[in-house]
């Protein structure tokens, strides 16, 4: 399943969590955000000899993208074997999906520095990589604690991190110490609390070793047709890293009108920027509402309401109800309905919010267009309705009800008795005006383009 961001949302999220002190090796801080947040710059590298046996393999990462196309830097040593190879890249969210990469560049020479490579693919789509991603290079030095991403077969981020040992002071190759790192996790990027710091050259785990990224950059400049777009990460933009859930689960997310993907759904978007959210799943209410990004991590949760119908007129029922997204105005819910009765009268209907234990909500938040009153038998009836979710908090379902109305003028003539029953048969047999409060409702609002 695809895990790609559509849209210009999916930009880099900078968790605001406190940073602990640099000489602690601590799991889960800052840092381990940072490296999740990037899997999606980070590429899994295959390569295939030329008697069509597997070669080495590794990881690599997004430098830059021109002309449709996105350069990776990885290492030398896993590009470049005996003789002619093929390589394949996958990214992290489509990962079963191999491209052939093409080769660019790669530094000649021997030692540490010269194992330094550049492969090509054509970008995909719906891929929003992150530029705003390295770490400054005076931050590169002991004892920060370090992550990398990358291990194996997977996108692989430790949840403990490591830490830089020594940085060489000429040719700054640094030595990391307590990364759990394993053969073919050359190529993957080195990350600390302020981005990115280098790469892993050496995948021994008694010995892992990396180039930083000032000189990983200096090399890329070198060769003037590879583009470098990377920025430091302490120039992003304020971002909200959203963990979005709904009851039940795997319902789908549109975000800013643009389907994002089902719940669960982690992703980050800018900051201080509202959102038109809408959470859809067959056979429940739609939730349609306005995300506010705040800066930092946040967790909003909602419950899809399940349908009731219920009829206090034997002789009518309700049958294919439907709560949909009005496609061109998403603020709006059409709740639609046939309603079938043995009799040719006028009907009401109404909606009831119920919690878990069918009690009725005291209150009816929200705001209604369209006739829920003189309804007669037919298919195809609806009304519009927009809730304020501000105030459902308990709610579980939704009861759409049908009754009988009582015409007007059994209320004018006293409501009950004979008078009231005389009045009530009169109205019904002569088909008077509908009883007090049925006045019509007003058109539903005129349909515009949603925010986009």
């Amino acid at each position: 399943m695809k895990r790609f961001m559509n849209g210009k949302a999916g930009i880099l999220a900078l968790a605001a969590l406190l940073a602990l002190p640099a000489t602690t090796l601590h799991a889960q801080s800052e840092g381990y955000d940072v490296a999740i947040d990037l899997r999606v710059n980070v590429v899994r590298i295959t390569t295939e000899l030329e008697n069509g046996n597997a070669g080495a393999g590794g990881f690599g990462f997004i430098v830059g993208e021109q002309g449709g196309r996105l350069y990776i830097v990885t290492t030398r040593h896993v590009v470049i074997q005996d003789g002619p190879n093929k390589r394949f890249v996958a990214f992290f969210d489509d990962e079963d999906n191999h491209q052939e990469a093409r080769f660019e560049e790669a530094r000649t020479g021997v030692g540490l520095l010269a194992d330094l490579a550049v492969l090509s693919v054509p970008a995909p789509s719906e891929l929003e990589w992150r530029r705003y991603c390295v770490a400054p290079p005076d931050s590169i030095k002991a004892p920060t604690p370090v992550w990398f991403i990358g291990r194996g077969s997977e996108w692989y981020v430790p949840t403990v991190a490591g830490g830089i040992n020594r940085v060489g002071r000429v040719e700054r190759v640094m030595n990391l110490d307590k990364l759990d790192v394993k053969r073919g996790t050359s190529g993957a990027p080195v990350i600390s609390d302020d981005g990115i710091v280098g790469m892993i050259v050496t995948d021994d785990a008694a010995t892992v070793q990396a180039l930083s990224i000032d000189i990983i950059e200096n090399a890329i400049k070198e060769w003037s047709e590879i583009p470098w777009l990377l920025l430091p990460l302490s120039d992003a933009p304020p971002m909200t890293r959203l963990s979005l859930t709904s009851d039940p689960a795997g319902a789908t997310v549109r975000l800013n009108g643009t389907v994002a993907d089902v719940t669960p759904l982690d992703t980050t978007l800018a900051a201080n920027v509202s959102y038109p959210l809408t959470l859809e799943r067959a056979g429940l209410v739609p939730v349609t509402t306005t995300l506010n990004a705040s800066a930092g991590t946040m967790k909003p949760h909602y419950r899809l309401w399940s349908v009731q119908t219920d009829s206090e007129s034997p002789e009518a029922r309700l049958e294919n109800v439907r709560f949909t997204l009005d496609e061109i105005n998403p603020s709006m819910i059409q709740v639609q309905y046939d309603l079938i009765s043995d009799l040719d009268k006028k009907y009401k209907v109404t909606l009831a919010l119920l919690d878990s234990n069918d009690v009725p909500v005291s209150a009816l938040p929200g705001e209604f267009r369209g006739d829920r009153k003189g309804i007669r038998p037919g298919n195809g009836c609806s009304f519009f309705w927009m809730p304020d979710y501000s105030m459902t908090q308990n709610v579980a379902a939704v009861q759409l009800s049908v009754k009988r109305q009582r015409p007007i003028l059994g209320y004018v003539l006293g409501g009950t008795g004979v008078a009231g029953g005389l009045a009530t048969a009169a109205c019904f047999l002569f088909d008077l005006p509908p009883c007090k409060g049925g006045e019509d409702f007003p058109p539903p609002p005129p349909h515009r383009p949603s925010a986009q």
